[in-house]
């Protein structure tokens, strides 16, 4: 049991780079990290030891009372982020730090103790106090930041960015500088802008992700503020590679607590030490009976082709692996796990052993081989669905005179529709048209009345539309309706039907009754095109083509026309 205990304590001890530690319900240490040790010796001149109380080693009064309050808060069940000053400034030096304090529980559900996870944020404390103190160094101190700063009006758009903002995104200050808030931020309904919060003086720091220019999302913290002249100051922290290793301690955390999960750690033999009760449910083996034994004998493991040897290799360069292997329960029966394994070094880099946390996924993998068996209408159900969800997210995108789409978000979901069109070998149809004697009507009436006029016409439209079509305003009075899965007739039988609406619905400026046309072009694409500029391009030409024809024409690409 001793051993397995060092096993345990090393867990913490070994993650190189983080700083976290825990207490017991007295406040005295059960374990910390070698960097949270050497921090404790930078800000009090104090080597801190298992056992005895932290509070003992906080040599500031009210630092004391102030690290007191955290740790009864966490032990009364609270888990919250705190951001505080520490250290002794006479004697050595006076640090910021944002802390996280998570309540352990015992096995009878009790709080046991607490865990502080630890970031030192003395660099972005620096940067908010330079930026106060002297705006004529604030260049040099934003590039120099190793944090992106980001810079906004009021309204969201952006003024400044540093050299750390632009590289973290892949744009250049000057392409930001184009662009507002909302273009970077990946939009999220479950975490909202709180911007509101901010104008009001509200410092808040929230993790979202922000659009790279190649696409990609960044995982980011915001720290975010209003500055004394009215400005919005964002310093923003890609936490890809803290995400990861947020994600590594916990599993460390779920061997400490006796998770259901499979927790096994095996010695410098890969004899078996530990064996959870997870182990135990998942395996169908009592602790009893395995210890000591191989680990991938009690687990009859099985590796996939070249795996075994891939993760050999990684476990030497990085002490870590993780993948999916199949093994098997006491039964015989095959299980599918997802493992993760650390190796274990003491505190002068020997090798001890090895902690493997292994979660059965066997459920998930048959589901996965089930949704292998689906028919492809499944498959088209479902991209269906995402594309109703994709339209829903942007439907922001639209001209704000009219209310359809605008040209923008036109071009980039006809992208995605003739790409989905020739893959699917689907019928793709544009129908283009535009307001005949839509000038006339804006020199004799005025341009009000031809914006009420582009409004009717996309009400009238609209009404006519499935869900899967889509309107968008081109330029003007000049409008596109893309109709997915759908060919020149369907654009037809869609024609007629916005005809007899117009008809019946006619309009009226100061008592003169205006009968309004529309002359259309219509172009369905062929296996030959392959670009969608190609469909554009005809059906450009099916409208100029109407047009030449006379008003209240529907030319068909390549040569029907028709006269509504």
């Amino acid at each position: 049991m001793e051993d397995q205990n060092q096993l345990l304590g090393t867990l913490v001890a070994d993650l190189r780079g983080v700083i976290i530690f825990s207490l017991d319900s007295e406040y005295r240490y059960t374990a910390f990290t070698n960097t949270h040790k050497i921090v404790m010796k930078t800000i009090w001149g104090t080597e801190i030891q298992l056992g005895a109380s932290m509070l003992s080693y906080i040599l500031r009064e009210d630092d004391r009372l102030k690290a007191k309050r955290n740790f009864d808060r966490a032990l009364a069940g609270e888990l919250f982020i705190a951001e505080e000053e520490y250290g002794d400034e006479s004697q050595h030096t006076r640090t910021w730090w944002e802390d996280r304090y998570f309540p352990v529980h015992g096995l009878n559900g009790e709080v046991s103790g607490v865990t502080v996870l630890v970031f030192d944020i003395t660099h972005l404390k620096n940067i908010e106090h330079a930026l106060r103190i002297s705006e004529i160094n604030y260049r040099s101190v934003m590039d120099q930041a190793g944090d992106g700063i980001f810079i906004a009006d009021q309204s969201g758009h952006y003024l400044d960015v540093n050299l750390a903002g632009c590289a973290m995104l892949g744009y250049t200050r000057e392409e930001i500088q184009q662009l507002n808030i909302s273009d970077l931020i990946v939009p999220d309904p479950e975490k909202p802008s709180r911007l509101d919060e901010i104008l009001q003086g509200v410092s808040t720091v929230t993790e979202r992700e922000m659009f790279h220019k190649d696409g990609r999302f960044i995982p980011v913290e915001i720290n975010a503020k209003i500055l004394e002249d009215g400005r919005l100051l964002g310093i923003v922290r890609d936490v890809a590679e803290r995400k990861r290793e947020e994600a590594r301690i916990r599993y460390l955390a779920f061997v400490m607590d006796k998770i259901s999960s499979a927790v096994i750690i095996t010695d410098v033999n890969l004899q078996i030490t530990h064996w959870n009760k997870g182990a135990e449910a998942l395996y169908g083996w009592k602790e009893e009976e395995v210890i000591g034994h191989l680990v991938d004998d009690m687990c009859g493991t099985q590796f996939a082709v070249g795996q075994q040897l891939e993760a050999q290799k990684l476990l030497v360069a990085d002490k870590v692996w993780q993948g999916e292997i199949i093994q098997q329960h006491r039964s015989g029966q095959a299980i599918w796990v997802y493992a993760s394994v650390t190796l274990l070094e003491d505190g002068h880099g020997k090798f001890i052993g090895a902690v493997t946390i292994n979660h059965d996924m066997t459920e998930r993998k048959q589901a996965e081989e089930e949704l292998l068996r689906t028919k492809e209408s499944i498959l088209d159900i479902n991209r269906t669905l995402r594309r109703a969800f994709e339209r829903e997210q942007l439907a922001s995108r639209t001209d704000s005179l009219t209310g359809a789409f605008n040209r923008r978000y036109f071009f980039e979901l006809l992208e995605y529709e003739f790409s989905a069109s020739r893959r699917y070998s689907r019928p793709l149809t544009l129908v283009m048209f535009d307001i005949d004697l839509f000038k006339q009507i804006n020199d004799t009436y005025g341009h009000l009345t031809g914006d009420t006029v582009l409004e009717k016409i996309v009400s009238v439209v609209k009404s006519q539309l499935r869900e899967t079509d889509v309107l968008s305003r081109y330029g003007g009075d000049e409008f596109v309706i893309l109709l997915s899965s759908s060919n020149e007739q369907d654009a037809l039988t869609l024609l007629e039907r916005i005809r007899n609406e117009l008809i019946a619905s006619p309009f009226e400026v100061t008592g003169t009754k205006l009968d309004l046309t529309i002359s259309v072009g219509i172009a369905s694409m062929h296996t030959s095109m392959e670009k969608s500029d190609q469909l554009v391009s005809l059906v450009d030409q099916a409208l100029y083509a109407a047009k030449n024809a006379g008003r209240n024409r529907v030319f068909v690409y390549p040569g029907e026309t028709q006269e509504h």
